[in-house]
């Protein structure tokens, strides 16, 4: 059983007995166990790949099926904290809210992703988001 859990902005697995550094390290190696303040992750509901959400603007997707993993995507679209992140689990779409008063909608069939919508007009911060688990709707909560 692995889970992961992100507190204070630090990013933690947990794995049987071992430690967060020791399952940390062995699975994404030492850039990921460096990289500070990771606000959000998730994993991909069937395919292996696990991303995260960072006040350094960025998120980041990894390849699970390797070891370590292996770094996939570095999507660098926000002008702002990446605070939350989303895999859809039947569409291929991957969401990002931002600090930035903006959210992030990739197309993950096009190599490299695609932004597929990028809506703008958020009053303040978008904080989290969540794809609806069979139809292509994102709902945002924002401030």
């Amino acid at each position: 059983m692995l889970w992961c859990s992100v507190e204070n902005g630090k990013f933690f697995f947990f794995f049987k007995q071992k430690t967060a550094y020791e399952i940390l390290s062995g699975l994404v190696g030492s850039e990921m166990c460096i990289r500070e303040r990771v606000l959000s992750c998730a994993f991909h509901p069937t395919l292996p790949l696990f991303a995260t959400a960072s006040v350094d603007k960025t998120a980041i997707v990894y390849d699970t099926s390797t070891t370590p993993w292996t770094k996939r995507h570095h999507l660098k679209d926000h002008a702002d904290q990446v605070l939350s992140c989303a895999f859809h689990p039947t569409l291929p779409l991957f969401a990002t809210a931002s600090v930035d008063k903006t959210a992030i909608v990739y197309d993950t069939s096009t190599t490299p992703w695609t932004k597929r919508h990028h809506p703008k007009d958020h009053a303040d911060q978008v904080l989290s988001c969540a794809f609806h688990p069979t139809l292509p709707l994102l709902p945002l909560i924002h401030i």
